[in-house]
């Protein structure tokens, strides 16, 4: 643990109260501490200036927590004891009964102790139910330094009170143009960055020795970003909502992206995968810690968008991660994309990164040299190195990603399913009906002008879409260009657009998800498909853009019901309600809704392929997702592992 951990975090080590335990005397502060207003019962003293955190029944007990104020005026909370509370009346300094005072009600705050030490939390209110919050708990060392590159290190115990009161910065990540609304600048993130978050509804978090009896169904969230950028920290994955309304217990948390989450150089110094690994310890994290919060071990499901989803998919045919998550949500993303890259192609981008910064000198390999590159890459300043990533690759700048043939996924995705591997657990499935729409703007949007697109013409758009296909595919794209393109005349930029983004979704999402659902479904999975195809009237996008990529997310979270989208319409609230009671429902019972809207909602098998669309003015059960490009497209992506 850093030395300055306590100071960053505003924690108050017991280091700096000395409290007899006995009496509740303060022995000594620390300067900077003008007063500490201390609440402590023992069964055989008297109470002296004094007050009790709560009335509970005599014999009870409750958690003794004090309020330091600093010089700078600053309230913070420290925890030191358990006491009875068999008395709960403040008495003169005489030792009488002084009734005409009356008591300060303190509410309970969160207070618990896990593997790791003691934290405190706070009382989240915005749902119906109360929820208990605990925001930036540590779950690993800081990766700095030696642990740059790392996989994950667990956290050392602390001494004294965690106050788990802030949602952590992002790792360290940026800048990302998304659209002209949606820019994610680095400014604000850190190397110190693996710290989770956490919503209970359970009230039992404020005794620090109880379990919590019976346990709560756990939802654990993967953010997306294609590896390269996200964070647990942002308002749009605020767990509130869904712990509330669902009673459930939500775990958000940060893991690496980009270079210091996936560079890969061939030795134990980076070992590549640090990223998904950090999402296992976090695994770990909740069968170690969670009963103390209110939730069941035995009850976690995964649930993910985007690379969340591809990363959810990774854990169920990764033997490091068995019996460590028990049903799974995946959001518009598969582990049959191609976005893993061999052991063998890493040595390859690290070496092009380390000639950027002057850590490979000419004759010198990465095979030959790894050791001092990685030490020489690790003593950079981490926001240079990202940068440089930025500038040396471009466009391909999304080019550190999971590797295959480590422990963690011993073989590509598709081979793990392939030879029976994959998890046997329950799994809701779905897509966007727009999602590729979101990957052409964030591509092209600006080069474009893609908030207009009446001026864009056909040949703009199959110039850059050649190009892209290309690198990406790694082969002749001419086939596919004519199957997307082939009905549309040259001044029908709009329909150009359209049609572009319907390639690129098939591509990396409809179709990846769709052969993932298949394969679970064969292998006796209880699988679930959606299409989600209600767009926000709060959204940032251009219309032509449609239901898009990541639009489920603010139904998921609670935006309409949280005062995050005040503007949100009564339709949009009743929508997400809906959708946070399908999304809790299924973490607590493994099942959907017989039906939605009054329309079934039958099992996905490979033959019937039944997929739930969930529409704007009314829902409809269809066969798909797109089966006639989905074939066509199974060349391309399944073949060319």
């Amino acid at each position: 643990m850093p030395q300055d951990f306590y100071e960053k975090h505003q924690d108050v080590s017991e280091k700096s109260i000395h409290i007899d335990e006995t009496k509740g005397q303060i022995i000594s502060l620390p300067k900077n501490y003008s007063q500490v207003k201390i609440i402590v019962e023992d069964d055989n003293s008297a109470l002296t200036n004094s007050e009790v955190a709560s009335d509970p029944a005599p014999g009870t007990c409750t958690t003794l927590w004090t309020t330091t104020s600093l010089r700078a005026g600053i309230s913070r909370q420290f925890f030191n004891r358990r006491v009875s509370t068999s008395d709960t009346t403040s008495k003169s300094s005489s030792g009488t009964q002084n009734s005409s005072t009356a008591k300060e009600q303190v509410p309970k705050m969160p207070v618990v102790r896990i593997k790791s030490g003691i934290i405190m939390g706070l009382i989240d209110t915005s749902a119906p139910n109360t929820v208990y919050k605990f925001l930036g708990v540590p779950f690993a060392e800081p990766p700095l330094g030696k642990l740059r590159f790392k996989h994950p290190v667990e956290i050392s115990p602390w001494s004294g009170v965690f106050e788990a009161h802030r949602k952590p910065l992002p790792c360290l990540q940026g800048p990302f143009y998304i659209n002209s609304n949606w820019t994610i600048d680095n400014v604000n993130s850190t190397e110190d960055c693996l710290y989770l978050n956490l919503w209970t509804p359970d009230s039992c978090v404020t005794s620090t020795n109880s379990e919590c009896t019976p346990n709560k169904s756990v939802m654990v969230f993967i953010y997306g970003g294609t590896y390269t950028f996200g964070s647990s920290g942002w308002e749009m994955y605020d767990g509130a909502q869904l712990a509330g309304r669902g009673n459930v217990v939500v775990v958000t948390f940060n893991y690496r992206v980009g270079p210091l989450g996936f560079l890969y150089g061939g030795n134990q110094d980076a070992p590549g995968n640090a990223g998904l690994f950090d999402q296992l310890m976090v695994l770990k994290w909740v069968q170690d810690n969670i009963i103390k919060l209110g939730g069941d071990p035995r009850d976690v499901t995964l649930f993910g968008q985007s690379a969340g989803a591809i990363s959810i998919g990774f854990h169920m045919v990764s033997p490091l991660s068995q019996g460590l998550f028990h049903k799974v949500i995946m959001e518009s993303g598969s582990p049959l994309f191609r976005l893993t890259d061999p052991t063998r192609e890493g040595p390859k981008k690290i070496e092009k990164l380390a000639y950027a910064m002057d850590c490979i000198q000419d004759g010198q390999t990465i095979e030959t040299h790894s050791k001092e590159v990685v030490t020489c890459l690790q003593n950079k300043d981490g926001k240079e190195l990202v940068n440089t990533t930025l500038f040396t690759f471009g466009i391909n700048a999304l080019t550190f990603f999971p590797i295959h043939g480590d422990t963690f996924l011993p073989e590509p995705a598709e081979k793990l399913i392939n030879t029976g591997k994959l998890a046997k657990v329950p799994l809701l499935i779905g897509n966007n009906k727009d999602e590729g729409s979101y990957f052409v703007y964030y591509l092209f949007g600006r080069s474009l002008k893609l908030e207009d697109v009446s001026m864009v013409t056909k040949y703009e758009v199959d110039l850059y879409m050649t190009f892209s296909l290309q690198m990406l595919l790694q082969t002749n794209v001419r086939t596919i260009r004519e199957r997307y393109l082939r009905n549309v005349k040259e001044d029908e930029g709009r329909k150009a657009i359209r049609k572009a983004a319907e390639l690129v979704g098939d591509l990396a999402m409809i179709c990846p998800t769709k052969y993932f659902a298949e394969q679970a479904a064969m292998q006796g999975l209880n699988v679930h498909y959606y299409e989600f195809n209600f767009r926000s009237s709060f959204g940032t996008w251009p219309d032509w853009v449609g239901t898009t990529h990541g639009e489920e997310i603010p139904f998921v979270f609670g935006h309409p019901l949280s005062g995050l989208e005040p503007n949100a319409t009564n339709r949009e609230k009743e929508v997400s309600k809906e959708i946070i009671s399908i999304w809790t429902d299924f973490a607590k019972t493994g099942r959907v809704p017989v039906k939605v809207g009054g329309v079934p909602w039958p099992r996905y098998t490979a033959d019937e392929q039944a997929l739930l669309l969930y529409g704007p003015e009314q829902n409809s059960l269809r066969k798909g997702p797109n089966e006639q490009m989905c074939n066509f497209w199974r060349k391309y992506i399944l073949e060319s592992y």
